[in-house]
């Protein structure tokens, strides 16, 4: 039977007690808010004990300094600025590296099954100090393809699909690098340092606008895509219940 272990991922030794559906009673929020906050790295992610994650106090905490400045019209991006840049707040894990054998024991999955998804291309290490190790996304991809197979999906065919995925990105990848060398990349020839600081500075601009495109671009895809499909099968009663059930979550 699994415990819950006596810290948690903040790291200043406060009990982790609450479970994530716990941890949205307390403060308010929906799951799925709460997994939003993680993966913008506003909140920092649990402990985990197998497959299980465990929140504590300073979760809470959190999660209260978001909604008040929420309520107070400020942006997420302000909010991340100021919660990660002292205020009393507590650091997030955005610098956090685990070697191999820690990852797979963070998330909960057999190391061969890590194995296969590095083979696979569909978890990248990153490579530091001629080491592999994995960050915070890859903690977050991973809960996130565990959490499609909780809800139903099987292995097997979610693998499919997130291979059939990543060859499509890849082609996708590879034409974006391509627009790249040819309308922003210098010559390294004849660059002078300033030239080249700029250069990558653009670089990083144009990755993360790409990389936010594509993920919103695809969300809609997949949602409209989702809507026209039960709309075209749903029976009556099914749409009464859908419609009831989204107009709830809306009043709330």
């Amino acid at each position: 039977m699994d415990t819950a272990p006596t810290t948690y991922a903040g790291g200043t030794g406060s009990p982790a007690t609450y479970e994530v559906g716990e941890l949205a009673r307390l403060s308010g929020l929906s799951v799925d808010t709460i997994r939003f906050y993680q993966s913008r790295g506003i909140l920092m992610y649990p402990a985990r004990q197998g497959r299980k994650a465990y929140y504590g106090a300073a979760h809470l905490e959190r999660l209260a300094e978001i909604r008040s400045l929420r309520e107070r019209g400020l942006p997420l991006r302000e909010i991340k600025s100021r919660l990660t840049q002292g205020n009393g707040a507590e650091p997030l894990e955005q610098d956090l590296r685990l070697d191999f054998g820690e990852f797979s024991s963070r998330i909960g999955l057999p190391a061969a099954i890590v194995r296969s998804l590095i083979a696979e291309g569909l978890l990248i290490p990153i490579t530091e100090d001629g080491r592999q190790v994995f960050g915070v996304k890859d903690i977050r991809m991973a809960e996130l393809a565990l959490q499609l197979l909780g809800l139903g999906l099987p292995f097997a065919e979610v693998l499919a699909l997130a291979k059939s995925h990543h060859a499509r990105m890849q082609e996708t990848v590879d034409e974006a690098v391509e627009l790249f060398e040819e309308n922003i990349r210098v010559d390294p020839g004849t660059a002078d340092e300033d030239e080249i600081a700029d250069q990558y500075q653009t670089f990083t601009q144009l990755s993360k606008a790409v990389a936010e495109l594509v993920a919103l671009h695809f969300e809609r895809l997949l949602f409209t895509k989702s809507e026209e499909r039960f709309l075209q099968t749903a029976g009556t009663k099914e749409m009464e219940t859908v419609l009831r059930l989204a107009k709830e979550r809306q009043d709330r």
